[in-house]
């Protein structure tokens, strides 16, 4: 279902590569609107007009057929239904869409360019005023477009109709302009000037062309890089317009900007993503029910993935970066083996979800790096300004893990509220090292709390012994493990 209104505001202008400048071009269209308007609206039209218009408002059969035998009236009555969005939508249906189309009178070169321009000004539309009108209409045009002698010397929009309805008056037109657009380096003024539609009042139909236009450009993008288009989507007005399906733009962004197969996004395509719909784990929000409750189960999913691995990321910088500031020995020391079991564990695909934690120091350090949307999902830790703490979700079973003398605890099963309430802001890390290993066992669940030895491999093998052989967790111990740490482990004690 679609609803257009008039959306071009609500879109930014495209440059084109034509020889005239944005000032000109505007010129010229207003112009030849005017131009149009003012064809063949001499007195004895606009008593056709008048006609017309009293004929619609109080709809008769009889009348309304009468009025085909005339070609003036055939024009008029396109003319007042393009003028009068509420009067087309009450009186313009199958049924006298096709009558009109069949008129003994036929269409005179003016009537079909009138009809042209319904069809255009209606484009997206005319399937929610009658089933199938679309077609009707399309139709009609290509009937009308017929009945008119080819000209050569002369190439109007009857002339680009008939060579190409597929840019024009096919269902598929938007998308068709959209790929010339984007693949073909043409620009929509510019080729809208080529295809003599400049003169035409089809905001609806140039709307349609935008929205085909950027998600045609998010397809072929690669989301690794950097995209100057990705700032239009940072506008409400466009991402609040509504789309093609009736449904927010917005939701459509969403959705192809998350489609992009195992590709790793930029941050700047993160960040793009969270600018129209906020974090998608933040399910307690009225964000949240108007941007993430309506769009596909894949798209929560992979932007969800998407985020926690940029909350390892952070996790493990901070870790980096506070260690080389502090000059900490231990935590560099000891950086690599947590890095590689971290990504270890996201590179096997069981990580749902992260939520990352950070005291006041760990903050500061992180300061240059953080987005300020970033800032906002991250979690206040108190208690110790320079820890950070990474809960991550694997199903099954979930960890909480965390910088400087912190253990890796594993809990078996879904994690407890206390961990997924992310209506809480600020979190005391006792909760982590008392209350939370504490609340699991009073509820009968086994808990493992594991400290980072300076051994290698020691405490890998006890969180993978836990995980693989208890927990049924499918992993493989040399992609958990730093190649050292590896060989260590299997001299040493064996596998897990």
């Amino acid at each position: 279902m679609s609803h257009f209104g008039v959306i071009t505001p609500f879109l930014p202008d495209w440059e084109w590569s034509s020889n005239l400048g944005a000032n000109h071009w505007k010129g010229m269209t207003e112009k030849s609107k005017a131009l149009q308007s003012n064809i063949g609206q001499g007195g004895a039209f606009k008593n056709y007009m008048a006609e017309a218009r009293q004929i619609l408002n109080d709809f008769d059969d009889s009348r309304y057929a009468s009025a085909l035998t005339r070609k003036g009236m055939i024009r008029a009555l396109i003319q007042v239904w393009i003028e009068d969005p509420t009067l087309a939508k009450a009186t313009m249906n199958r049924r006298t869409l096709t009558q009109l189309a069949n008129a003994s009178a036929g269409f005179t070169r003016m009537a079909t360019v009138a009809m042209i321009q319904l069809h255009l000004s209606y484009f997206g539309e005319l399937d929610d005023w009658d089933a199938d009108l679309f077609e009707t209409s399309r139709t009609a045009v290509s009937a009308a477009v017929e009945m008119q002698k080819t000209n050569q010397k002369f190439l109007d929009v009857v002339e680009t109709v008939r060579s190409h309805p597929d840019l024009t008056i096919q269902r598929s037109a938007p998308k068709n302009i959209a790929e010339l657009l984007v693949d073909g380096g043409q620009t929509l003024e510019g080729l809208f000037t080529d295809l003599k539609l400049y003169g035409l009042r089809n905001e609806n139909f140039r709307g349609l062309v935008q929205y085909a236009a950027y998600l045609h450009r998010i397809k072929v993008a690669d989301p690794s890089v950097a995209h100057d288009f990705l700032d239009d989507f940072r506008s409400d007005g466009l991402n609040r317009s509504r789309g093609p399906d009736g449904r927010f733009f917005g939701l459509s962004l969403i959705e192809a900007l998350t489609d992009k197969g195992d590709k790793k996004p930029s941050a700047q395509w993160i960040e793009t993503i969270l600018c129209i719909g906020g974090d998608p784990r933040m399910s307690y929000t009225i964000l949240w029910s108007t941007w993430w409750q309506p769009v596909s189960e894949r798209a929560l999913e992979t932007m969800t993935r998407w985020l926690s691995d940029q909350d390892l990321t952070l996790f493990l910088r901070a870790i980096a970066e506070f260690g080389r500031k502090s000059n900490n020995e231990e935590i560099l020391r000891m950086y690599p083996d947590r890095e590689k079991f971290l990504r270890g564990l996201q590179a096997s695909g069981l990580i749902r979800e992260t939520r990352l934690y950070m005291g006041h120091r760990a903050r500061s350090f992180m300061r240059a790096v953080l987005t300020p949307m970033q800032s906002r999902s991250v979690t206040r830790l108190e208690g110790q300004t320079d820890t950070s703490i990474i809960f991550v979700d694997c199903g099954d079973f979930h960890i909480v893990e965390g910088s400087h003398s912190f253990k890796l605890w594993i809990y078996p099963g879904r994690p407890v509220k206390e961990l997924t309430d992310r209506a809480r802001y600020s979190v005391e890390i006792n909760e982590f090292r008392n209350t939370l290993p504490d609340l699991y066992l009073q509820s009968g669940r086994q808990v493992a709390g594991i400290t980072h030895t300076a051994s290698p491999g020691t405490w890998q093998y006890k969180a993978l012994q836990i995980m693989i052989r208890r927990l049924g967790a499918d992993l493989e111990p040399y992609r958990m493990m730093t190649e050292d740490s590896y060989n260590a482990m299997r001299r040493r004690i064996g596998m897990p």
